[in-house]
């Protein structure tokens, strides 16, 4: 289902799975028209408004045989182009809304040429001619199904070729680990058939690709916001207000902002709330304690990355919802980082029984390894525990965010960032101060604030404060290394929503220049 417009009572467009392969066909003849002359698994691409033709089409490529690149329409035009000239890609397919874009990409790549797709009421209603489809499982398992892109959350966005292998093994770990006497596991397969799911996950990124190749193997329906905007937390609320929704999976901004800022109204919707799920980073403990008070639904999370896949969870009990338990018989090597410090990098190693290599998607995407470190640090939960219940572990941070002052002192920028995320007057923040004597924070106000950058650091201080006495002191922030983030520079973000720590830094570097210069001078 998806929404007809940014006013939900406006309706749902829906489409039934046989309307799917119908559309699906007329794609795949379609591409075939249009890609003539074109070699076989020659790598096209696609951009284009958040709508059903990304699985119509991510199909119908596959039917023809012709790996589909599928770059975020929210990066940067430097970005996209890297991602097509290392995949080889010459033509782009497109909707007519992003024809800016497409210009942009095509100034940067004067070889590429360029096509508009037919519109979703044409694939849904066009001529239907049986496309037939003759690979099996074992002769095309490692032929190219997609090409996708990492989330750029750690740096500039590097392409994956995603194999039929890869694809299925990463929608198996979303909802067929085995099941665990007495326990929930924190996958897809909690989502029963008839149930609507709300979800604000891009069709370009990986979560919202398997979403939807879920629909299809599960039977499940999952609710989109409306096509030509971002889904936010007033998207969501009004779409929980309009149907009976089950359960929901977003980002934990967007989770934010449906239950915190939009949902004095949603009392009697919460209570029919089976389960809420957030994907993509922490969520704020603000959040957390307020659902575990408000609503009867089972919190959980998924975990994991474009390489590894959703990595098998079990759902903690209420009290203990920031942390996760991995699923026992599928658990990943952790490593302990330093003796005693009870924080462990999460590290893959290839089974050496085939049998298993489902569970493990990223030796299909980079099958000449032997070893995937994640670069993931997780903390073990040292307290009691319920029985049966356990080891817990919360994330902590990426070996990549770790924050080394001139001093040595280190620094963990994710705890106050956490904190302060889930402000009403705050879009986001970014601690900072890599190879500095102390630490400072950029700021982001939410869009339409009508209050000067002092007014808004003045009413939100207090709460940096608060931050500031959770955190060791060498990792506290001192008002005058407070930045705010305004007008129209925000901070630079990945496809899937979330601050990109060095482009940012990188963006705003002259401003942190001239505040720790401005410090110095004042004799701080």
């Amino acid at each position: 289902m998806l929404a007809k417009s940014a006013d939900i009572t406006q309706g749902f467009q829906t489409i039934t799975a046989d309307e799917f392969l119908r559309a699906v066909d007329f794609t795949a003849h379609w591409l075939d028209s249009e890609l003539h002359g074109f070699a076989p698994n020659e790598t096209i691409s696609f951009v284009g408004i958040q709508d059903f033709r990304y699985v119509i089409l991510e199909v119908a490529a596959m039917k023809t045989k012709h790996p589909l690149l599928l770059p975020s329409p929210r990066n940067a035009v430097v970005n996209t182009v890297s991602l097509i000239r290392a995949t080889n890609c010459t033509k782009l397919l497109y909707t007519p809304e992003l024809t800016h874009h497409v210009s942009s990409l095509v100034e940067a790549v004067g070889s590429l040429s360029t096509c508009g797709i037919p519109t979703l009421e044409e694939m849904l209603e066009g001529p239907h001619q049986p496309y037939k489809y003759n690979a099996t499982w074992e002769n095309n398992k490692n032929d190219v199904a997609l090409i996708i892109h990492t989330s750029g959350s750690t740096g500039a966005p590097k392409a994956r070729i995603c194999t039929h292998a890869f694809l299925g093994a990463f929608i198996c770990l979303s909802m067929l680990a085995p099941e665990v006497p007495g326990r929930e596991k924190s996958d897809l397969s909690r989502v029963k058939k008839g149930e609507l799911l709300c979800t604000g996950s891009s069709f370009f990124h990986m979560s919202g690709i398997v979403l939807g190749f879920n629909t299809l193997t599960q039977s499940i329906t999952v609710v989109y916001g409306p096509p030509h905007q971002p889904s936010d937390g007033k998207i969501m609320h009004d779409i929980l207000k309009s149907l009976p929704i089950a359960g929901s999976i977003n980002a934990p901004s967007v989770t934010e902002s449906m239950f915190l800022e939009h949902g004095a109204d949603l009392q009697s919707e919460m209570s029919r709330l089976k389960h809420i799920c957030w994907l993509g980073g922490p969520l704020s403990p603000r959040l957390g304690e307020y659902l575990i008070k408000n609503t009867n639904a089972i919190i959980w999370q998924i975990f994991g990355s474009t390489e590894v896949g959703p990595i098998p969870l079990l759902v903690p009990p209420p009290e203990f919802w920031q942390y996760f338990e991995f699923h026992p018989k599928l658990t990943p090597i952790l490593e302990e980082t330093e003796p005693g410090s009870n924080l462990y990098e999460i590290v893959y190693r290839k089974h050496l029984n085939t049998a298993l290599s489902w569970s493990q998607p990223v030796f299909h995407l980079m099958p000449e390894l032997n070893e995937w470190r994640t670069r993931d640090l997780v903390r073990r939960y040292d307290g009691p525990l319920p029985d049966g219940v356990g080891p817990l572990y919360m994330f902590e941070r990426r070996l990549d965010d770790q924050i080394i002052l001139s001093n040595a002192h280190k620094v963990n920028p994710v705890h106050m960032e956490l904190l302060l995320q889930s402000h009403p007057l705050l879009s986001g923040c970014l601690v900072f101060g890599e190879g500095r004597t102390r630490c400072g924070i950029l700021l982001e106000g939410k869009g339409g604030l009508e209050m000067s950058d002092e007014e808004l650091l003045e009413v939100i201080w207090e709460d940096v404060e608060n931050a500031n006495a959770t955190v060791p002191e060498h990792a506290r922030v001192p008002r005058n290394l407070a930045l705010v983030v305004s007008g129209e520079r925000r901070l630079v973000r990945a496809a899937k929503g979330t601050v990109v720590r060095s482009l940012s830094i990188k963006a705003y570097q002259r401003e942190i220049n001239d505040a720790y210069e401005r410090s110095l001078n004042s004799g701080f």
